[in-house]
């Protein structure tokens, strides 16, 4: 549940996916109080004014907001569904290093070591990340192939990536010091550091045992955090994101000051996640939404908007 907070259907086609999803138990409505975070005097004097990180947040309930869904009882619930299908088999635990095309048109799959990982007719890629390796990763994530692949290549090449950064919290045995909380999820707006918060643990199937809750960075907090690790590996120095954790929570608490009795518990779990390509640019207009090339054909968001609603709109074009 770091990532995807939540997807709400914009076209008939998602939802009637999201509709399946439900039908099968993979996914559920989640009801919750869902708005915005401000602070208490947003006044244009009051935003110049030095003080206001002082001023305490006000929450807007948003009384329009459309039905959001969730994976049930974890986001990961959604594609494990869809591997479940009888026509499915899975390998795991194995990366795809390179691809080799014979004049018939069928492929060869080979891992890290050169090993054959088998020969199929048709390959479908959802990374964009093995056409293009953007500059905000440094992970090696391009699939070697035999074939040029240039609508891919090129289609990946385009996209445009800014990374992420989100803290995970749990709190044992404290739902009294978050029962005033008018909230389950919000936008905020205005803070340096976290721009959309959720309490997970009001979705369903989570559990109802421990406060458990998410907060999104801001892209500028992202940027200078993930920076600042950079430097640090560079430097041969600890590349841990420890230190993020620590501006997260103080962060975090200040957020629902107005409604906790005393200060922000301390989390017996908490944890931070950083995605090196989290989010693509929209795609220009008329871009397909799958790409093919030959018998290979790529899917995912890139090719229709950063939303899980875009991924599944892709993969049924593809």
């Amino acid at each position: 549940d770091h990532g995807a907070s939540y997807f709400s259907p914009k076209s008939e086609a998602f939802a009637d996916v999201v509709a399946e999803w439900v039908a099968a138990g993979a996914a559920a409505e989640w009801r919750g109080r869902f708005g915005s975070l401000k602070r208490g005097d947003d006044s244009p004097a009051r935003r110049h004014d030095e003080t206001s990180s002082s001023t305490p947040w006000t929450f807007e309930l948003d009384a329009d907001a459309k039905p959001r869904y969730v994976g049930a009882s974890r986001m990961s619930a959604l594609p494990r569904h869809l591997l479940e299908h009888e026509r499915v088999s899975c390998v795991f635990g194995t990366r795809v290093k390179a691809a080799e095309q014979d004049d018939d048109g069928v492929w060869t799959l080979r891992g890290g070591s050169g090993a054959a990982l088998g020969q199929y007719d048709v390959l479908v890629s959802s990374d964009r990340l093995m056409g293009a390796k953007p500059p905000t990763t440094r992970a090696d994530t391009l699939l070697e192939t035999s074939a040029e692949l240039p609508n891919f290549r090129a289609a990946a090449g385009e996209v445009e990536s800014s990374r992420a950064l989100v803290g995970m919290f749990g709190f044992a045995d404290e739902k009294d010091a978050f029962r005033k909380i008018p909230f389950d999820a919000a936008l905020v707006d205005g803070d340096e550091a976290i721009s959309y918060v959720s309490r997970e643990s009001s979705k369903p199937g989570r559990g109802a045992a421990r406060e458990l809750w998410v907060a999104h960075a801001t892209p500028a907090f992202a940027e200078r955090v993930l920076d600042a690790q950079i430097a640090a590996v560079d430097r041969g120095d600890d590349g841990s994101l420890a230190f993020a954790e620590r501006e997260f929570l103080a962060a975090f608490g200040a957020l629902l000051a107005s409604w906790l009795p005393s200060s922000l518990p301390t989390p017996d779990y908490c944890s931070v996640h950083r995605w090196g390509a989290a989010f693509p640019s929209a795609p220009p207009p008329g871009r397909d939404a799958a790409i093919a090339d030959g018998a290979f054909v790529a899917v995912g968001d890139f090719c229709v908007g950063p939303r899980v609603e875009g991924a599944a709109l892709s993969a049924l074009a593809g």
